[in-house]
């Protein structure tokens, strides 16, 4: 009985860490998040855009993303062109399940020339961890993944992006 009694004690322990982490995203960490990206944003001028996807609440996302835009690729069709779209890559800050929060980077790619590649997960923390800095360090992160990506003539990753520490 002991035993039960014991994980009973972890289980609502980790139950109420779980509201705690929901509590701290609404309250405190996706509007630091939407406030950071949004400050970048104004100051880098790369004409990115910050969302919020909110279509499921307590898993919720904040977006820094490339809109998509044509690619410069023309497919010649018989009695008409086509243009293809290069659709913008992405950093990613998502609640999870029990409110811990994983950033990750999706890669650009160009329709039918350039396939999209596997998301890059950067790393998964308590929300209680997420500074200005980590969200700065997450973009400069971000941001060379995208050089990376764009100087790589087959936007196949290389892999070379220092993933950051768990810190």
């Amino acid at each position: 009985m002991r035993d039960i009694l014991s994980k009973a004690v972890k289980l609502n322990a980790a139950l109420l860490k779980i509201e705690s982490n929901r509590q701290l995203w609404q309250r405190e960490t996706k509007p630091l998040l939407v406030r950071v990206l949004n400050q970048i944003n104004d100051e880098a001028k790369l004409n990115l855009v910050v969302k919020v996807d909110a279509r499921h609440q307590n898993h919720e996302r904040v977006n820094l993303s490339f809109e998509p835009k044509p690619s410069g690729i023309v497919e010649m069709l018989e009695d008409s062109q086509r243009s293809l779209l290069k659709i913008g890559g992405s950093l990613a800050f998502c609640q999870s399940y029990n409110g811990d929060i994983y950033p990750f980077v999706a890669f650009p790619y160009v329709e039918d020339v350039v396939i999209r590649n596997e998301n890059l997960l950067l790393v998964k923390l308590d929300p209680r961890r997420i500074t200005e800095e980590f969200v700065v360090a997450r973009v400069n992160d971000f941001l060379s993944a995208m050089l990376e990506w764009e100087q790589v003539t087959s936007g196949a990753y290389t892999g070379l992006l220092v993933v950051p520490s768990r810190a």
